[in-house]
């Protein structure tokens, strides 16, 4: 799971706002997963892609998360054995770190956007 950091005061402050800055954090998170999926090396399946979501948590709050426990290891690459006894030189392929500034600028955008519709 990734998490975009050094949001703590704004994300303070969002949760005194009323709904419309929660609709715009979902918004945001939703456009934020799209690039990632639309980012991430589709392999012989698209599972990979495909298991991207946006999972809402409380007010003001949504996870964009993978479904795929391999997914980091594709992002930040994996030289060693695995749990099943496999070995890896795997080389990272990010996808996801990418994303993540043009993910600020979605999320600020739709907040000041919410904000002046409040």
């Amino acid at each position: 799971m990734s998490e975009i950091s050094g949001f703590a005061d704004v994300i303070a402050t969002m949760t005194k706002l009323d709904p419309p800055t929660d609709e715009a954090v979902l918004k945001a998170a939703a456009e934020i997963c799209a690039n990632i999926r639309g980012s991430a090396p589709q392999g012989e399946t698209g599972d990979l892609a495909a298991s991207w979501n946006v999972r809402p948590e409380g007010k003001n709050t949504a996870w964009v998360e993978s479904r795929e426990p391999y997914a980091a290891r594709i992002e930040f690459g994996f030289h060693g054995t695995d749990s099943l006894g496999r070995q890896y030189d795997q080389a990272p392929e990010p996808y996801i770190t990418p994303n993540l500034p043009q993910g600020q600028d979605h999320l600020l955008g739709a907040v000041l956007q919410a904000l002046g519709k409040w």
